[in-house]
């Protein structure tokens, strides 16, 4: 599980409208279609109500039990959720002002006020993802100890046990061939296997016409 710190969670609560219980005005209806949407997960299912049944607090509960991969994910889906009204208006400011009916410098202004909020989701996102590679590091340095030389050794000594008490089952090596260890120099060019005989595709394709 990710490990959301307390300043992040009152970012998050912020950045998305969570403080009255009502994230984003999405209905009950509709938050369980978003996730089931974009995360693949039924944030309705008695798994994410730990916290309270309000929308906000279910949202709270995943992000708490849930890995820094899923965290970040829901982060950015939530994001283009939140900000679609605000792309759409951008795009048709745009729009005014590339056929003359609306002034660039009003649209900078207009622009700006986004400038601060995306700054601070992004590095949110950024800490998040990090701490991802972070959990990936100390899964395999715990894969990786379970793998010593002792538990090498345990598996053998197993495996010799097994042989020992049923040879019958025990599945024998392949015999060695013979021509194993032996060296053969072939020229550079030399094929490695019998070229195919040349196929006279002229002539197929006539006798198909002629067919």
């Amino acid at each position: 599980m990710v490990k959301i710190k307390h300043s992040e969670t009152r970012l998050i609560d912020e950045l998305f409208h969570m403080k009255d219980g009502f994230p984003l005005v999405l209905s009950n209806k509709t938050l369980a279609e978003f996730f089931e949407d974009e995360i693949s997960v039924g944030i309705y299912d008695g798994k994410s109500s730990f916290k309270g049944t309000s929308k906000a607090n279910r949202i709270r509960a995943f992000f708490e039990s849930s890995s820094a991969r899923q965290a970040a994910k829901l982060l950015k889906a939530l994001w283009k959720h939140r900000n679609a009204f605000r792309d759409a208006e951008i795009q048709r400011r745009s729009e005014l002002i590339t056929a003359g009916f609306e002034d660039i410098e009003a649209f900078e202004v207009y622009c700006m006020r986004f400038t601060s909020e995306d700054h601070e989701f992004e590095e949110l996102v950024k800490a998040i993802e990090e701490r991802e590679q972070s959990e990936v590091i100390d899964a395999t340095t715990v894969l990786a100890s379970s793998f010593d030389f002792d538990t090498v050794m345990d598996e053998i000594d197993r495996a010799r046990t097994f042989v020992d008490d049923d040879p019958e089952d025990a599945t024998p090596l392949p015999a060695r061939p013979s021509w194993l260890g032996r060296h053969y120099h072939l020229p550079f060019a030399a094929p490695l296997a019998t070229s195919p005989p040349p196929i006279d595709l002229p002539g197929k394709l006539c006798a198909s016409r002629r067919l």
